[in-house]
This record gives structure tokens, C-alpha cells and sequence, in this order.
């Protein structure tokens, strides 16, 4: 398996040594590149999630600010519409 280790061992000169070697590094640069895209992935997850969330934000409060208009518009009419009862009475 992979060493873990800071150093990096010299390529050996025999054949099978050679290849084994070889494999190693192409296993800790996959590796390598693995990590980068998990961390990256991660990032965007994080950043999509952000954006998400301030979408649904600025939805309720557009939301809120609808409702509030709706509820005065309604008072409004219904105001309006006792005036006109009391001027027809």
C-alpha cells in the first residue's frame, strides 16, 4: 500500500523496482487528484447551498411583503365599501 510519508524514496534501478515504483507515484498522484476534486465538489455543494439559501430569503420576505400589501389592499376595499354603505344609508 501507499506510504504516507513526507519523504519520497529514491526510484530504485532494478526493473520490478522501477515499476512498483512507478505504480506508487501514479497511486499518490490519483490519490492526490481525488482529494482536489472532493474538495472542490465540497466547495461548490457549500456554495450552491448558500445560494439557495438566500434565494429562499429573499423569496419569503417578497413573500411577506405580497401578503402585507394584499391585507392592506383588502382593508382598504373593505373600508371603501363601508364609506359607500353609509353614504347610500
Amino acid at each position: 500500500m501507499a506510504e504516507h510519508s513526507p519523504f519520497k524514496r529514491a526510484r530504485p534501478t532494478d526493473p520490478k523496482g522501477m515499476l512498483e515504483w512507478d505504480i506508487e507515484q501514479e497511486r499518490t498522484k490519483i490519490q492526490q487528484m481525488e482529494a482536489n476534486y472532493r474538495k472542490e465538489l465540497e466547495k461548490l455543494r457549500k456554495d450552491h447551498q448558500r445560494g439557495v439559501e438566500e434565494i429562499e430569503k429573499k423569496h419569503k420576505l417578497e413573500k411577506g411583503q405580497h401578503e402585507a400589501e394584499k391585507q392592506t389592499l383588502e382593508k382598504d376595499k373593505n373600508n371603501a365599501i363601508e364609506q359607500e354603505k353609509k353614504q347610500l344609508t
